[in-house]
Protein backbone atom coordinates (compact mmCIF):
# COMPACT_ATOMS: atom_id res chain seq x y z
CA UNK A 1 0.00 0.00 0.00
CA UNK A 2 1.18 3.53 -0.81
CA UNK A 3 0.48 6.86 0.84
CA UNK A 4 0.66 10.48 -0.24
CA UNK A 5 3.62 12.21 1.42
CA UNK A 6 3.28 15.68 -0.12
CA UNK A 7 0.83 17.77 -2.13
CA UNK A 8 1.43 21.00 -4.05
CA UNK A 9 -1.46 22.80 -5.72
CA UNK A 10 -2.04 26.12 -7.48
CA UNK A 11 -5.13 27.64 -9.02
CA UNK A 12 -6.20 30.65 -11.05
CA UNK A 13 -9.30 32.42 -12.24
CA UNK A 14 -9.68 32.86 -15.98
CA UNK A 15 -11.55 36.18 -15.84
CA UNK A 16 -12.15 39.17 -13.58
CA UNK A 17 -15.69 38.23 -12.58
CA UNK A 18 -14.55 34.83 -11.32
CA UNK A 19 -11.55 36.39 -9.58
CA UNK A 20 -13.75 38.98 -7.83
CA UNK A 21 -15.95 36.16 -6.52
CA UNK A 22 -12.98 34.01 -5.42
CA UNK A 23 -13.81 31.31 -7.97
CA UNK A 24 -10.82 29.28 -9.13
CA UNK A 25 -11.61 27.58 -12.43
CA UNK A 26 -8.15 26.26 -13.39
CA UNK A 27 -5.92 24.23 -11.10
CA UNK A 28 -2.84 22.01 -11.14
CA UNK A 29 -1.90 19.60 -8.36
CA UNK A 30 1.18 17.43 -7.84
CA UNK A 31 1.05 14.55 -5.35
CA UNK A 32 4.11 12.54 -4.34
CA UNK A 33 3.71 9.06 -2.88
CA UNK A 34 5.99 7.23 -0.45
CA UNK A 35 6.92 4.53 -3.01
CA UNK A 36 8.08 7.09 -5.59
CA UNK A 37 4.97 7.64 -7.70
CA UNK A 38 4.15 11.19 -8.82
CA UNK A 39 0.60 12.13 -9.81
CA UNK A 40 -0.20 15.35 -11.68
CA UNK A 41 -3.80 16.55 -11.99
CA UNK A 42 -4.74 19.41 -14.30
CA UNK A 43 -8.29 20.71 -13.99
CA UNK A 44 -10.29 23.35 -15.83
CA UNK A 45 -13.97 24.24 -15.68
CA UNK A 46 -13.87 25.88 -19.07
CA UNK A 47 -13.81 24.03 -22.37
CA UNK A 48 -15.24 26.22 -25.11
CA UNK A 49 -15.19 23.25 -27.49
CA UNK A 50 -17.60 21.19 -25.34
CA UNK A 51 -17.53 18.71 -22.50
CA UNK A 52 -14.04 17.31 -21.96
CA UNK A 53 -12.60 14.76 -19.58
CA UNK A 54 -9.47 12.72 -20.09
CA UNK A 55 -7.20 10.52 -18.02
CA UNK A 56 -3.74 9.16 -18.79
CA UNK A 57 -1.73 6.77 -16.66
CA UNK A 58 1.93 6.13 -17.48
CA UNK A 59 4.02 3.29 -16.07
CA UNK A 60 7.16 1.29 -16.71
CA UNK A 61 5.29 -1.17 -18.96
CA UNK A 62 3.17 1.25 -20.97
CA UNK A 63 0.35 3.79 -20.89
CA UNK A 64 -3.43 3.65 -20.51
CA UNK A 65 -5.73 6.51 -21.50
CA UNK A 66 -9.41 7.37 -21.45
CA UNK A 67 -10.23 10.02 -24.06
CA UNK A 68 -13.24 11.85 -25.46
CA UNK A 69 -13.78 9.83 -28.60
CA UNK A 70 -17.47 8.91 -28.80
CA UNK A 71 -17.12 5.54 -30.49
CA UNK A 72 -14.06 4.35 -28.49
CA UNK A 73 -13.05 6.21 -25.35
CA UNK A 74 -10.20 4.00 -24.16
CA UNK A 75 -6.69 3.54 -25.46
CA UNK A 76 -3.83 1.32 -24.35
CA UNK A 77 -0.23 1.70 -25.49
CA UNK A 78 2.48 -0.76 -24.53
CA UNK A 79 5.51 -2.55 -25.98
CA UNK A 80 3.35 -4.32 -28.58
CA UNK A 81 1.69 -1.15 -29.89
CA UNK A 82 -1.37 1.02 -29.61
CA UNK A 83 -4.70 -0.79 -29.01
Amino acid sequence: QDEVVSVYAVGTSSDDELRQNNVIDNATMLMKFSRGTNVTLTLSRGANYGYDQRCEVFGTEGMAAVNNIAEHSSELANESGLH
